[in-house]
């Protein structure tokens, strides 16, 4: 089946615990219900009982099969959701995979402590899925609410990547692999994209990053 066609997710929300901070329990089980709600053409879950995942679907089922017999009907509403909930076994395993990182995230996520932010990464992530490629937009920020040029470690890497490869020491060339796996935002109200062949590999070169994430802030040009 062509990338076109598959049944998957195009976009996907990750909530961390934090971001229902400000919320009580029944309006988030109202957003992400502990069974997996597949009503729509999206499916919203709890994820180990705190985290919320909002997954759109990139197929509908058109409104002129609705308006076939109901037998049709039926078997075709049957069919989507055994679809969808296939998709969402396999989102549920790639997560468990990658939860150990994604739990990691949590130290640095972004805070108000009553008198400032502090932290780094929003509490909330958006994924997009493009067939081949899983991009996470960068919201990881080295100061909130700030226009300084340089705000992310995506931003050092892009300038990294202009540089001469010859040019560059070890630890430079260390920085510089790590370019492979983002892209520049469209303008200035974009954020760049970390990207990956898999939900998986997506977090894990997300993770890659963030780990150099004090050594780039740093980094003079």
């Amino acid at each position: 089946m062509s990338d076109e066609f598959k049944f998957t997710w195009e976009r996907m929300n990750l909530c961390f615990p934090e971001w229902k901070r400000d919320m009580t329990e029944v309006k988030f089980n109202n957003y992400f219900p502990k069974s997996p709600d597949f009503s729509g053409e999206q499916v919203s879950f709890a994820y180990k009982k705190e985290y919320g995942v909002q997954m759109f679907l990139n197929q509908t089922i058109p409104v002129w099969i609705k308006e076939t017999s109901k037998e049709e009907c039926v078997m075709i509403e049957r069919m989507y959701l055994d679809l969808s909930y296939k998709l969402y076994n396999e989102t549920v395993m790639e997560l468990d995979g990658s939860f150990k990182i994604i739990e990691g995230w949590r130290q640095f996520i972004a805070k108000h402590d009553g008198n400032k932010w502090i932290g780094n990464l929003s509490d909330h992530l958006d994924f997009k899925n493009e067939g081949k490629l899983i991009t996470l937009g960068d919201y990881y920020k080295f100061y909130i609410n700030s226009d300084y040029k340089n705000n992310s470690p995506t931003d050092i890497l892009h300038k990294i990547q202009k540089l001469p490869a010859d040019s560059l020491n070890e630890k430079w060339k260390k920085y510089a692999e790590l370019t492979e796996n983002i892209s520049k935002g469209i303008n200035k109200d974009n954020s760049n994209e970390i990207t990956g062949s898999s939900l998986a590999e997506c977090i894990s070169n997300a993770d890659e990053i963030y780990k150099f994430a004090s050594e780039l802030k740093e980094l003079k040009f």
